[in-house]
């Protein structure tokens, strides 16, 4: 799905007719009308993926066409109402796993797409500057393993290192069960690779997201074994995807996980939507799951004053530092770990604790209220 400025875009693969479909709603999504945008006679549409741009009415598919076992790109310049289509690479079985972004800069719109080589089980990359037939080229990014399934691609108009834009693909790696990241700074004519998550089988059905692009949210599925239940988790890193903080468990409610999406609203706002198989087979649905402002709070400044109540005017500075972790209890209570260098309070039944966050400069203007319990914890 891509929404645009006004309207949301949808692509799809009609499995009955072997053809790629568009969907677009124009009201917020009361309703939607449905085209076809590549009805050859080639079994096309599997493994789309959506992009479009916020002004000039472009919108653009990647997919994959079964019949040739190539990767190709649709394209429309109003909204969706006609639509060219081309093959942007034909070398090998290519096109699964496509993920698709788009830049918009001044006149300039770059594609991009990430996509699974089947016949050499590497991660490809394709680039292409509209349009409307493009010349792409086109790259391996990573052969040591089997890699990239489950790509999940997006590229933002901001100069880091180089005099690019700044690419980001997460994916899987097949042959070790690890979640990976490949970052560019230039505008993707090279990419440094680095293993986000190794721990069990995981980063099946990636998806990336980011705030700026020094924060980078990736979510994926967990493959664990059935006594301890597939999950869904998310890590997010704050510096350009260089490292990443701890997996964080959104979902653990049996098989959940599987086809999900990430996107980023606002600076604070992370959603992820994916499939819920909780009951076995045939009773799976669509969940939804949703971050609190507390996320954006990790690895910033808090500062923790106590005293002893209206009468007594003593008081002191228990902490005065950042925040390492932050986990929540239930729906209501939350936990954050601090270093134990913080001065314990001298009386907890009397003490009242005053919290102020110095939010960070992400963080959405408005009023924020946390409750906390406070602990002490041995060890």
């Amino acid at each position: 799905m891509a929404p645009d400025t006004t309207n949301i875009n949808i692509s799809y693969c009609d499995v009955t007719n072997e053809n790629l479909k568009f969907a677009q709603s124009i009201n917020g999504g009361s309703s939607f009308t449905t085209t076809t945008a590549d009805s050859s006679a080639n079994d096309v549409g599997q493994y789309s993926s959506i992009s479009a741009t916020s002004t000039g009415g472009n919108i653009y598919f990647s997919y994959y066409d079964a019949t040739t076992g190539n990767l190709k790109v649709a394209a429309s310049i109003d909204e969706g109402s006609t639509w060219s289509s081309s093959i942007a690479d034909f070398v090998n079985d290519v096109g699964k796993h496509s993920s698709l972004d788009t830049v918009h800069s001044g006149a300039t719109i770059t594609i991009y797409i990430s996509y699974y080589d089947d016949t050499s089980d590497n991660l490809k990359f394709a680039v292409a500057t509209h349009f409307v037939f493009p010349t792409f080229t086109f790259s391996t990014v990573d052969s040591t393993n089997d890699m990239g399934q489950y790509s999940s691609i997006l590229a933002v108009n901001a100069t880091l290192v180089d005099n690019g834009e700044t690419v980001y693909i997460s994916y899987y790696d097949a042959t070790s069960g690890d979640l990976k990241l490949d970052s560019s700074t230039n505008s993707g004519s090279s990419f440094s690779v680095s293993t986000v998550v190794s721990s069990g089988d995981v980063g099946q059905f990636s998806s990336i997201a980011i705030v700026d692009p020094t924060t980078v949210f990736i979510s994926y599925f967990e493959d664990a074994p059935i006594a301890s239940g597939n999950k869904l988790r998310m890590v997010r890193s704050a510096d350009y995807g260089v490292t990443f903080e701890d997996p964080a468990t959104v979902d653990t409610d049996q098989t959940v996980g599987e086809h999900n999406d990430i996107p980023v609203i606002g600076t604070t706002n992370v959603f992820v939507s994916y499939f819920g198989n909780t009951a076995g087979p045939g009773f799976g649905g669509l969940k939804f799951a949703r971050s609190t402002v507390l996320i954006d709070l990790i690895g910033h400044r808090v500062t923790l004053d106590w005293s002893m109540g209206p009468t007594d005017g003593s008081s002191s500075t228990l902490y005065d530092g950042r925040i390492l972790q932050i986990g929540q209890l239930n729906r209501n209570k939350w936990w954050f770990k601090i270093p134990r260098t913080a001065k314990p309070c001298p009386s907890i039944k009397q003490t009242q604790i005053r919290i102020v966050f110095r939010a960070p400069g992400t963080m959405e203007p408005g009023f924020y209220t946390a409750t906390f319990e406070i602990r002490q914890i041995d060890g």
